[in-house]
């Protein structure tokens, strides 16, 4: 008598579990496929006119990235840039609930326009600020005016700035520049 002589056929999954497995295999599939095909959709959504704007080169931002991580013995509080990031986010603030007012009311639904068109100048002076001054410091433009900076940056219109400085964000967030809620 052998012991291996005996065949005795592998148990298989049932024809039912079988057909649920490959239905799930294929529900990953497409899955997988709709996210790459959803991020070519917002990209080139976004990469229209002044919106699909990316502000900074690659290099321009690890030097920025390098200025956010650097000691800031030196800066200097400047109140005027203080002042304009506040003012600008003040005014997106304003634009916002007019817009919302207006919605509500069923009032100049073209008024969205508006606040687009103004989020487009205040992501072009980001950018010139980024450029000139570098990421905003609490000593630069005070703690206010870094969350200013910040949610200007948010506001943007262009996604492709946003992952683009994302770097840049994140050593400001580890330098506790940007709050981390």
């Amino acid at each position: 008598m052998a012991l291996c002589s005996t065949h005795q056929p592998v148990p298989h999954l049932s024809e039912s579990r079988r057909s649920s497995a490959n239905q799930t295999k294929r529900f990953n599939l497409r899955r997988l496929l709709l996210f790459p095909a959803l991020f070519l959709l917002i990209t080139c959504y976004s990469s229209s006119s002044a919106t699909g704007q990316i502000c900074v080169t690659p290099d321009e931002v690890k030097t920025l990235v390098a200025r956010v991580a650097s000691p800031t013995n030196n800066t200097v509080f400047d109140k005027k840039l203080h002042d304009e990031l506040i003012a600008l986010l003040h005014k997106d603030n304003e634009l916002v609930q007019k817009y919302l007012e207006r919605k509500e009311n069923k009032k100049e639904i073209n008024h969205r326009e508006e606040v687009d068109a103004f989020r487009v100048k205040t992501q072009e002076r980001l950018c010139e600020i980024l450029k000139e001054r570098g990421w905003p410091s609490s000593r630069l433009v005070g703690s206010d005016g870094v969350a200013a900076a910040f949610a200007i940056f948010k506001n943007a219109p262009s996604y492709k700035m946003q992952v683009a400085l994302w770097p840049v964000i994140v050593a400001a967030v580890e330098k506790n520049e940007i709050g981390k809620s």
